[in-house]
């Protein structure tokens, strides 16, 4: 039996929904009648209110200085050693369900800085879904994403270590 994943926001509706599904297709099992959530803010890794603040100061050393900190600060929080870990603590409560917010996706690209039609950042540098399910499948767990609600896509330059535009959806 596949567990469901619920991602990025736990709207009731759509808990609801996917709960009955779910608790459905576990009683088909054989199961018990308990149905196991968790919820987790995988956090996208920086302090927001510096970059918006960076934009919208519309002054570019600013804005390029602002998202270049935040993405050092991406780096250093390590998200694939903290997906290792959220992926042991679901091993060891099986939840039926799983919540996540923030689950963000980094990519980057050419550093064209502040031109009329700059080249998309399309490189995937950090994709926190995919982390987090990758880590999950290598302890043989079997999740996947049923909702995914983007509420954010934003692309602007800085700096990264390969000098790179860099671009964060979540």
């Amino acid at each position: 039996m596949k567990t469901r994943f619920l991602t990025n926001g736990l709207a009731l509706s759509t808990l609801l929904v996917a709960s009955t599904y779910a608790f459905a297709d576990h009683q088909g099992a054989g199961g018990g009648r308990e149905i196991t959530v968790m919820s987790r803010n995988l956090y996208v890794g920086f302090d927001q209110t510096a970059v918006v603040a960076g934009v919208i100061s519309g002054i570019p050393a600013q804005i390029i200085q602002s998202v270049s900190a935040a993405y050092a600060q991406v780096l250093a929080n390590q998200f694939p050693k903290r997906a290792e870990a959220l992926a042991d603590e679901i091993a060891r409560t099986q939840p039926l369900l799983i919540g996540v917010q923030e689950a963000a996706l980094f990519r980057t690209g050419p550093f064209d800085s502040f031109s009329p039609s700059p080249t998309p950042a399309v490189q995937v540098e950090f994709d926190y879904l995919e982390l987090l399910l990758q880590a999950l499948a290598a302890r043989g767990l079997d999740y996947e994403a049923v909702v995914i609600n983007e509420v954010f896509d934003a692309e602007f330059p800085g700096v990264t270590p390969r000098g790179k535009r860099i671009r964060a959806t979540g």
